[in-house]
């Protein structure tokens, strides 16, 4: 008996209501994870501070704020 065209876009639908569910977590993953892990990236690779954040007038300086980071005592100490 030949499916009705109704019934194929069903069935269609119902192999693939996985990926239905599937994007809005994605998006929900995207926006809460991904995106303010690739900005605090761009944050900590520019010299970044309270008066020049909303700007974007930030001057790039690589690792060097790592550098410094790692080579304060304090911050050693306490990572020790």
């Amino acid at each position: 008996m030949e499916k009705t065209t109704s019934q194929r876009l069903f069935s269609w639908f119902d192999d693939r209501i996985h990926i239905v569910f599937i994007i809005p977590a994605m998006a929900v993953l995207l926006g809460l994870v991904v995106y303010p892990l690739f900005f605090n990236v761009n944050l900590s690779l520019h010299k970044v501070n309270m008066l020049n954040f909303t700007s974007s007038n930030w001057k790039f300086v690589g690792l060097d704020n790592f550098i410094k980071t790692l080579g304060d005592k304090t911050v050693t100490d306490a990572l020790v």
